[in-house]
């Protein structure tokens, strides 16, 4: 109704003053791109389709490693969160970039100009990073990261697509923060909230359309890639994925289900609600 949308308006305008006034104005990774020429949208439905394939994989590996760390807590609790523990405190020391939310290494990546190998390594690196924190129940958030995985994928997109047809300058940072909508897009299933999230994120509203074309690519992809349990479980429309939980309690409700029940929908484990300042900031492996 019009009452409640009006109030929805009036509070998300309240807390974005709020917001601003403590962290300061202005986009938390301002990344300024130029307006991309039309002919390279070709370029960001590829990007799309690649992310799209690329947040189903995520997803089914996400679910895997909840289980698995599951499995392993039951023969030998806090094993797994220790020794997990202890790898990320020697990758602090050893190799920073494969830690914490990756949103340093977002500005640092989008100005620089990495091999492709790079950044395929860190994809490599993080997303085992990323998956391993994230089963030891440990809170700190799985956006950043997301946006740490996009952003090297993005980058290296424009790289391969730079050996075939000459792109413009800023195609790099363009095709990276088009990527931070798509691989959240086919994470959560929420194009919409892709866009409006990398644009807010970023500053660069002049790629609304390029991001749109990403996300809208790469959201089909899991509902499209999702089977129906075979085995008698309840079936949810692939359209209402769930929100991630968000407390203790309910993170042990959701590990204490069976992987069948589970796998209802890819999306569980992230929370299209979820404020980007209220996560990116947490350190995260």
């Amino acid at each position: 109704t019009l009452h409640t949308y009006t109030g929805v308006a009036i509070a998300a305008i309240l807390s974005t003053v709020v917001t601003e006034y403590i962290a300061g104005w202005g986009p938390d990774l301002e990344i300024l791109v130029p307006v991309m020429p039309l002919w390279t949208l070709t370029g960001f439905f590829v990007l799309g389709v690649l992310l799209g394939g690329m947040g189903v994989i995520f997803n089914k590996a996400l679910l895997v490693s909840l289980d698995a760390a599951m499995w392993i807590n039951q023969r030998a609790p806090y094993v797994y969160p220790v020794a997990f523990g202890a790898l990320i405190g020697v990758l602090v020391l050893v190799l920073p970039d494969a830690t914490y939310g990756g949103e340093t290494l977002i500005l640092t990546m989008s100005n620089e100009q990495l091999a492709i190998g790079t950044l395929l390594l860190v994809v490599a690196v993080r997303s085992l990073t990323t998956l391993g924190s994230y089963a030891t129940g440990v809170p700190g958030g799985i956006f950043a990261p997301i946006l740490t995985l996009a952003t090297c994928v993005g980058l290296a997109f424009a790289a391969i697509i730079a050996l075939l047809v000459p792109m413009p300058p800023h195609a790099p940072q363009a095709f990276a923060i088009a990527a931070m909508g798509g691989l959240f897009a086919a994470a959560v299933r929420a194009p919409l909230v892709g866009v409006v999230l990398t644009v807010e994120l970023t500053g660069a509203y002049q790629l609304i359309l390029p991001t749109l074309v990403t996300c809208m690519t790469a959201s089909p992809s899991p509902m499209t890639t999702e089977a129906p349990n075979s085995k008698g479980a309840e079936n949810v429309s692939p359209r209402a994925p769930e929100p991630i939980a968000t407390t203790a309690s309910a993170n042990a409700r959701a590990r204490s289900m069976p992987i069948r029940r589970a796998n209802r929908t890819a999306s569980i484990m992230l929370n299209a609600s979820t404020t980007y300042g209220t996560v990116v900031r947490a350190p995260m492996a």
